[in-house]
């Protein structure tokens, strides 16, 4: 009897080894950065393996994807195209392949970003539809892969010069770039920018400040919310709206435009923060001394999230008392 028991107990545990060692996760793609894309743009793809069962699941993850991914792109006539050089140098080499064991409790997902020029090479513009396949013991193996949702792009014909100005007008020339911070972390970066733009030693390091300062702002819809009138703002060709956020974009600089927001605090502090998938709100206390009093506001910062990135949208300012000796 208890050698029976042994027997289906190991039986039951082989089992269990088993089903999590040739369970598949279930894949996911999204776009990186929702965007316009142009012939020659570096196209980002977000691939989340999720573990949606109720067994452990273990996979070999190699540090080039390639050997773990396949990308199936495709025209709008449903052509596939054929992958790039270097990934079927890569898929074909005799060097050894460098890998990490990845196990994901049920529940748990493992994300990584991949870029689709590391696969396919997309030479003209168009509409594409890209599907990916993941393999848990790489591509050499004959097991059958686990497929992903498919999503579209469209690709444009090379950027044109409006374009390039839009750049210029919204992220200004030093070419940093938003990253996926809480909104929190964006309005301290924003202060800190702006008192740093105020302190400043010479003019290439303050125009460095306020470029910093501007990063994580929505200039157009601040610019709307500023008075500009927004029905006459969309009858507006595109370089005429860039035109107007980089003339908006100076008037912040020179102190015409918003002054409350520009103010710059003696100090401050984060007192809360609130937001869904899409939407915030970042509370902060601001005290002004300009020598005779101490003015105190509250400012609500109000953000959206867009391709992962937070922006501040508007902003509205509570006095918190009256100033000191009036």
């Amino acid at each position: 009897m208890y050698k029976k028991i042994l027997f289906m107990t190991m039986m039951i545990f082989a089992a269990a080894f088993f089903a999590a060692a040739s369970q598949q996760p279930e894949i996911f793609i999204r776009l990186h950065n929702q965007q316009v894309y142009y012939d020659g743009s570096d196209i980002t793809v977000q691939v989340e393996l999720r573990n949606t069962g109720i067994d452990p699941i273990s996979f070999k993850m190699a540090d080039n994807r390639v050997h773990n991914i396949r990308l199936d792109v495709r025209t709008l006539a449903n052509d596939p195209l054929e992958e790039c050089d270097e990934c079927i140098k890569e898929f074909i080499s005799s060097q050894p392949v460098y890998y990490s064991e990845i196990r994901l409790k049920p529940g748990e997902q493992f994300s990584f970003l991949i870029r689709i020029s590391d696969f396919v090479e997309i030479e003209r513009s168009g509409k594409y539809f890209i599907k990916a396949w993941f393999f848990r013991e790489f591509r050499s193996t004959r097991e059958k892969p686990a497929g992903s949702n498919v999503i579209e792009i469209e690709v444009a014909p090379p950027v044109p010069m409006e374009v390039e100005m839009k750049v210029s007008a919204e992220a200004g020339v030093t070419g940093l770039k938003p990253e996926p911070i809480y909104p929190d972390e964006v309005i301290r970066w924003t202060i800190g920018s702006r008192i740093a733009a105020e302190s400043a030693l010479n003019a290439v390091e303050r125009e460095k400040e306020w470029e910093k300062y501007f990063l994580y702002m929505d200039i157009e819809e601040l610019l709307i919310k500023a008075g500009e009138d927004k029905r006459a703002y969309l009858k507006l060709s595109e370089t005429e709206r860039i035109n107007k956020m980089a003339e908006y974009r100076q008037w912040l600089v020179d102190g015409e435009k918003d002054k409350d927001l520009l103010l710059v605090p003696t100090r401050w502090e984060v007192v809360k923060t609130s937001y869904t998938e899409n939407s915030a709100v970042v509370v902060v206390y601001e005290e002004f001394d300009n020598g005779r009093f101490v003015d105190r506001k509250q400012y609500s910062y109000y953000l959206r999230r867009m391709d992962d990135i937070w922006k501040i949208y508007d902003y509205s300012i509570m006095n918190m008392m009256e100033p000191e000796g009036q």
